[in-house]
């Protein structure tokens, strides 16, 4: 499903509601440190899958961590001065 909506709102419910998922796209408006508590929401609400690939939108300036809990940086793609960044759980295949 496609959630539209305040993301602590919604990574609170989608577990008990959908179960884990194996794919999550985060993208703005953030305001500042969204992206990274967005993050650490994916990580401890139960959201991912033990295999999924989150995707995080941002701008090319937003410093992003080599890690957030067990999730660990992968690739990075540029579009203008947009980035998708990369983000799997530790030892999954994805990212």
């Amino acid at each position: 499903g496609v959630a539209g909506r305040d993301f602590a709102a919604a990574a609170r419910r989608l577990p008990a509601a959908e179960g884990a998922f194996d794919l999550v796209f985060l993208d703005p408006p953030y305001g500042p440190g969204e992206i990274h508590r967005a993050l650490r929401l994916c990580d401890a609400g139960g959201l991912l899958s033990s295999s999924a690939l989150l995707v995080a939108q941002h701008d090319m300036r937003t410093e992003m961590p080599e890690r957030e809990g067990r999730l660990e940086r992968g690739r990075s793609y540029r579009y203008g001065s947009t980035l998708l960044t990369l983000y799997a759980p530790a030892g999954s295949a994805s990212g």
